[in-house]
């Protein structure tokens, strides 16, 4: 049976236990015992013990040696062999002692050593022994390298040039370290080269320690213990000072510190950081700290117990890194325990107020932990192994827990309210609080959830500004100063978060913001509606950003331009995973001016935030377009909301507005206003003020040819049209030929149009070329739209019958055209409709042609009787001896309102007998004209005189004298005469007697013609 621990020996037999101590060497240190010392049997004690060259728990850790080895061994590395003590393995309660067999002492090679050298190194390096304390990690040869070399109370090392010492290589042939264990061991000075470079080798002749953790604990409790009184002194007010200073922003900056302290270690599990949780309870009397970070070793052992210990400045991920932020718990809190690992120790003021001048702050105190109350013991035991890391503060108060005015509970519910407090702590997983002491959480808090929507962005750091960062730092290390951490020292990379408020497809603006340096720097309030997360160096109560750094390089500075350009793409980002309302994205992007309005304080550093930011928006493509993303440059932002009402295609609007090869934002982002106030601003910051289209591009794109075409199409001008109304521009337009003229479909302007004259266009349909009016179809399509109505009421022109008639149809231009229109018999009689209905009165009317009954156009009403339709004077009228009479007869298509308006203003008369005889045949005006028609034609001039005859009443004697009758001289021949004063007779017994006598001439006297009776 193979032996290679304590508990292999219990079933062994005898034989294989014999067996394998009689191969086995031991080693250790042999010191004599004090000649005081009270049990004789011994002379000395071994300790450091290892077995065949390695340390395991077959090592007691010491072994006393019988007085009878006294004059075989002496003081120094000894090796020995020993038994256990068989029956004493055997019985139940298993007692494993060794016996001594042989023992001598080592011989040891004589080691050379620059005393003087080394007594110097140990005076310069406040050395108390030549002893040191270091890491033992095995190579893949055997040999140890040992790295993290500290003194031997476990104190930093840190040499003349500011560095740590480095490594020793330890080749081990009489001890064989434990891998990855802290041991005390001896040096020797191996040699010194320049600039403070120190060589050293393991000295073997002297024993290994194994630093336990209760054995660290006790060296720093001594190293701290042994402080001279002055030191101790400076010590404890500095530690106040870091106090007042750390907590000046609020108490619950040890929170925040706690919080921090889970993120900076957490688990690795095959190169993956494992997420953190943490936890607090409230107890009666105590606050209980949880988390599942990893357990701590011993460098974060011996950080939490000095000031600036700077153990972070290596570890980049770490977000604390000054050393100071964990004695905020000490503000209220006067009992601070941890448990971690094989760790239990506490920092506890009560136990050293008798002892002045100790800074109890950072004196670990080994603390059992039954020591601990029972709620304590609970919490810790029932939470799981995961909970590498445990804290139970007690207060110097106990009313701080849940009474005071600032007591724990307000201050858990304050800052734990949302989640906003552990957004940027990037390896935390959950915080949980247990207020009530029952095993529900009263508040829960998850990095990961729905609530908020985080992005996380790294950029590398120029090589020149690293190198002038790292020149500063060991500048302000010479000097002293501290505007810069070491842990900023090859500053090659930083980190930019970003974060806000998810509502549904909504990002929220947030309130009250402040800069994240990881926690809040709750004074850093720069407007923003989001939160934003840098690596910038906040104050050292970490409730503001460093603004000066004196002669130094501002990394601030340099951090806020790279957050700015990390900005851009995080826009980008939420634009591009279409998870969210756009304009609730644009919505996000600061006004810099605004940001900067009453902040002169960090004025030069929202400066360079906002030329990171502004640099990328005028290079880099950014908005979403129907053919990609593309450089705002590049893009047409629409004022109008033309682009966006559907109505016209891209590739028409971009070639209407001469912008083909531009580009219009994709139609989600034409609706938004943020967007809109977003690119109006850097366009015009840009100079490029011709990309945004306004009202005013939008009345330059209607004067375009191609543009007017477009518009010419209906259903094209309805929408255009509608557009206008719909955005309140219409008003805007009516001067712009953009409304369809009905009859030949040309664009006019309002005032170049008639409206509604729908009552006009019944009579006016022939003159419709006269007439420009709107579209039919497009009053069709606002019929019904009140909005439509009250904003066109009074903008087109308005129709006045008689300007019409009097300066369109009867203009010298259009005169003609109008009676040539008016020779159509339907026109005549709208036309006739239309000036009675509107009583126009004018001379030039009577100049145009009207229709008879005979359903000819008659040239015009003048010169002429005009009578309204009569059988009677129709046929009157139809005689011969009236044809050289104007005489026309009106239509009867002609409507009673045409007819009474030809009656009152045409005078246009009601035929009668009367009118015949007194205006015609007894007027002088048309004597002629009868008598011309008359002629000598008998049947003409009988016609004639029986109408005279019939109508007898309206003659008087002698008023038909101017007529010629067909008359017979004595001769017997007949002739037309117009008959003189008793020239014509009648026929009677008398004339025949006188017409016999030769004395009376043929002229003297005439027999009316007989027929005529």
């Amino acid at each position: 049976m193979e032996i290679r621990k304590k508990s292999d020996l219990y079933y062994a037999s005898d034989e294989e236990i014999e067996a394998f101590f009689k191969g086995t060497v031991l080693r250790g240190q042999y010191s004599e015992l004090p000649p005081k010392h009270e049990d004789k049997r011994f002379c000395g004690k071994i300790e450091h013990i290892t077995i065949n060259g390695m340390a395991n728990d077959l090592c007691p850790n010491s072994l006393y040696v019988p007085v009878k080895f006294c004059h075989f061994v002496k003081p120094g590395l000894c090796e020995f062999y020993a038994i256990p003590n068989i029956n004493a393995l055997k019985e139940e309660r298993r007692q494993y002692k060794l016996i001594i067999t042989r023992i001598k002492n080592i011989e040891q090679a004589i080691v050379r050593r620059d005393k003087h050298a080394e007594s110097k190194f140990r005076y310069n390096l406040k050395l108390k022994d030549d002893k040191f304390v270091g890491l033992f990690t095995e190579n893949k040869d055997g040999s140890f390298t040992i790295r993290d070399i500290r003194r031997s109370d476990f104190s930093k090392l840190i040499l003349q040039n500011g560095k740590e010492q480095a490594p020793i290589v330890y080749h081990p042939h009489l001890f064989k370290p434990k891998d990855g264990i802290y041991y005390e061991f001896s040096w020797i000075l191996n040699g010194e080269k320049e600039n403070y470079v120190y060589l050293f080798k393991v000295d073997e002749t002297q024993s290994f320690q194994e630093v336990t953790p209760r054995n660290l604990i006790q060296r720093l409790h001594d190293d701290i213990m042994n402080y001279p009184a002055g030191a101790g002194q400076k010590i404890v007010k500095m530690l106040d000072t870091l106090k007042n200073q750390l907590t000046a922003s609020g108490k619950e900056i040890f929170i925040y510190e706690l919080l921090q302290n889970a993120n900076d270690y957490p688990v690795t599990i095959d190169n993956v950081k494992q997420k953190v949780d943490v936890e607090f309870h409230l107890t009666l009397s105590s606050l209980v700290f949880m988390h599942s970070g990893a357990i701590f070793n011993e460098k974060n052992i011996a950080a939490i117990c000095s000031i600036n210990d700077k153990e972070k400045d290596t570890n980049k991920d770490a977000i604390g890194y000054k050393g100071i932020g964990f004695k905020t718990v000490f503000l209220d809190n006067e009992n601070v325990y941890l448990q971690t690992g094989d760790y239990s120790f506490r920092f506890d003021r009560q136990a050293t107020r008798d002892i002045v001048d100790t800074p109890w702050q950072i004196l670990p105190i080994w603390t059992k932990y039954q020591e601990l109350t029972p709620a304590e013991r609970a919490i810790f035991t029932q939470a799981g192994e995961d909970f590498r890391v445990k804290f139970a503060l007690k207060p110097t108060k106990i009313e701080t827990l849940r009474e005071s005015v600032y007591n724990y509970e307000n201050m858990f519910r304050d800052i734990f309210k949302n989640e906003r407090v552990i957004l940027f702590i990037p390896n935390l997983s959950s915080v949980k609080v247990y207020l009530k002491g029952t095993p529900i959480p009263d508040i829960v808090c998850s990095r990961d959830n729905d609530t908020w929507r985080v992005d996380d962005f790294s950029e590398n750091i120029d090589e020149e500004i690293t190198r002038a960062i790292n020149a500063d730092i060991d500048d302000q290390e010479d000097t002293g100063g501290l505007k810069i951490p070491t842990k900023y020292y090859d500053f090659k990379n930083t980190k930019v978060s970003f974060a806000c408020e998810i509502d549904g497809r909504k990002l929220k603006a947030v309130k009250d913001t402040c800069l994240y340096c990881y926690l809040p720097a709750k004074d850093a309030t720069w407007g923003l509606k989001f939160l934003m997360n840098t690596d910038m160096i906040p104050n050292g109560a970490r409730d503001d950003v460093e603004v000066d750094f004196d002669n130094s390089t501002n990394i601030n500075e340099t951090i806020a331009n790279i957050a700015g350009s990390k900005l851009f793409e995080w826009i980008l980002k939420l634009t591009k995973c279409g998870e969210y309302e756009l304009d609730s994205i644009y919505n996000l992007i600061p006004n810099f001016a605004s940001l900067k309005s009453g902040r002169l304080k960090y004025k030069e550093l929202i400066n360079s935030f906002e030329k990171g930011f502004v640099d990328r928006v005028e290079t880099d493509d950014l908005v979403p377009t129907q053919e990609g993303y593309v450089c705002l440059q590049n893009v047409i932002v629409d004022e109008t909301g033309l682009t966006s009402s559907g109505i016209m295609s891209d590739e028409n609007f971009l070639k209407f507005t001469d912008n083909e090869g531009k580009y219009l934002p994709n139609l989600e982002l034409r609706n938004s206003d943020s967007f809109e106030s977003f690119a109006e601003q850097y366009l015009r910051k840009f100079n490029i003020e011709e990309n945004i289209f306004d009202v005013d591009s939008l009345h330059e794109m209607i004067s375009k040819n191609e543009f007017q075409e477009w518009l010419k199409v209906q259903d094209n001008n309805d929408k255009f049209l509608n557009f206008l109304l719909e955005n309140e521009l219409l008003e805007d337009f009516f001067d712009e030929p953009i409304f369809i003229e009905h009859e030949y479909g040309s664009l006019y302007s309002a005032e170049d149009l008639y409206y509604d004259i729908d009552e006009h266009l019944i009579d006016l349909g022939a003159f419709s070329s006269h007439i420009c009016y709107i579209s039919l179809n497009t009053r069709e399509y606002f019929k019904d739209n009140s909005n439509w109505a009250d904003v066109v009421d009074g903008k087109f022109n308005s129709f006045d019958p008689f300007s019409f008639v009097k300066d369109t149809l009867l203009s010298r231009k259009n005169k003609a055209d109008t009676i040539k229109t008016l020779k159509d018999e339907d026109a005549s009689i709208h036309f006739y409709h239309f000036i009675a209905k509107n009583n126009i009165c004018d001379d030039e009317i009577a100049e145009l042609p009207f229709f008879n009954t005979k359903e000819v156009a008659v040239e015009n009403f003048e010169d002429k009787f005009i009578f309204f339709a009569s059988t009677i004077g129709q046929r009157v009228c139809e005689a011969k001896w009236l044809d050289n009479i104007a005489i026309e007869f009106v239509s009867t298509k002609y409507d009673s309102i045409a007819t009474e308006y030809f009656k009152n203003n045409l005078n246009i008369k009601t035929y009668s007998n009367e009118i015949i005889a007194k205006d015609i045949i007894l007027s002088d005006e048309y004597c002629n004209d009868i008598q011309k028609a008359i002629g000598e034609d008998y049947d003409i001039s009988e016609d004639f005189v029986k109408f005279c005859f019939n109508n007898e009443s309206f003659f008087t004697a002698g008023t038909l004298n101017n007529y010629a009758l067909n008359v017979v001289d004595k001769d017997g021949d007949y002739c037309f005469i117009i008959p003189k004063d008793d020239e014509v007779f009648l026929p009677s017994n008398l004339y025949d007697s006188y017409s016999e006598k030769k004395w009376i001439d043929n002229e003297w006297m005439y027999c009316l013609d007989s027929d005529y009776h």
